[in-house]
């Protein structure tokens, strides 16, 4: 770990799932092939001090292999899951839209007000994602630490380092396997660094 206690995360959104073209997939959707070949090329001849990872498959079955490949330290962070979309998961946007075409609106409109069908709140979700990442920079000062997770958590985390509204950080296309690095300084200062390349 760095002396001067300055710690870079690079928070990496999972890659393609096996069934494509849903809305939002349930916890034990696996990846695809394709998957696995997007983050093994993005994770290709890197380093990290730790792994950090969402309890979701298609998270944890790569942080699991990239770990002990990589001889580094595993942890689960409950916290960076996916926003839980209750009835919609499972779902393509088509049959949603079928079901629910306002508030499938309201989504993309509104999404800080939004909660699914029997799903989780969104101010919910972005407290709890907030309070891990609190966590992770306590807990993780100074080397490099590599963060599996989602779209939507990585989208909470911008926009605290940013200091922008969550809504527009929807602005910013955050694909399969893109890694997106952030900057903490030991004054507890944050600094965006990159987005969508390779580490």
């Amino acid at each position: 770990m760095s002396e001067q206690g300055t710690t870079l995360f690079d928070f990496l959104r999972h890659g393609q799932v096996a069934t494509t073209g849903l809305f939002s997939s349930s916890k034990e959707e696996p990846l695809g092939s394709i998957g696995w070949k997007q983050l093994n090329h993005m994770t290709q001849d890197q380093q990290w001090d730790a792994i950090v990872t969402s309890p979701s498959r298609r998270c944890y079955d790569f942080a699991r292999y990239l770990a002990q490949r990589l001889d580094c330290e595993l942890t689960l962070a409950e916290g960076l899951d996916e926003l839980n979309f209750g009835a919609w998961v499972g779902l393509t946007p088509e049959q949603i839209w079928e079901r629910d075409p306002d508030l499938l609106q309201y989504w993309y409109q509104q999404p800080l007000r939004f909660s699914a069908p029997q799903g989780e709140s969104m101010d919910r979700f972005v407290q709890r994602v907030r309070n891990d990442w609190d966590a992770l920079r306590a807990t993780y000062q100074g080397g490099r630490v590599l963060i599996l997770t989602h779209a939507t958590a990585i989208r909470v985390i911008l926009a605290d380092v940013l200091q922008i509204p969550y809504v527009k950080t929807l602005r910013i296309h955050i694909d399969y396997a893109t890694v997106t690095r952030v900057l903490v300084h030991a004054d507890g200062e944050m600094q965006f660094m990159a987005h969508g390349q390779k580490p």
